[in-house]
C-alpha cells in the first residue's frame, strides 16, 4: 500500500513540474509576442512621424498640402 501510495505522489508532483513548465513556456511566448508588436507599433509610429506631402484637387484647383503629424499642424499652400 505505501508503495502504491508512494507511486501516486511521484506522478501527482511529475504532472505538476510539468503543468508549472508548460505555464512558464506561455507567459515567454506571450512576453515574446507583445514585444514583438510593440517592435511593429514603433516601426508604424515612426513613418506616422514623418512628414508626409501630398496633392489635393479641390474645385479644379490644385493645392499642395505639408503634413507634420508631430506638430498636427497642416500647411496649405496655392
Amino acid at each position: 500500500m505505501a508503495r502504491k501510495n508512494n507511486k501516486q505522489k511521484k506522478k501527482a508532483q511529475h504532472e505538476f513540474m510539468l503543468q508549472k513548465e508548460q505555464e512558464q513556456q506561455q507567459k515567454k511566448e506571450l512576453k515574446q509576442q507583445k514585444k514583438i508588436e510593440k517592435e511593429e507599433n514603433k516601426w508604424i509610429d515612426d513613418l506616422d512621424d514623418l512628414e508626409i506631402d501630398s496633392e489635393e484637387h479641390v474645385f479644379g484647383l490644385k493645392k499642395k498640402i505639408k503634413k507634420d503629424k508631430k506638430n498636427k499642424k497642416t500647411k496649405k499652400e496655392v
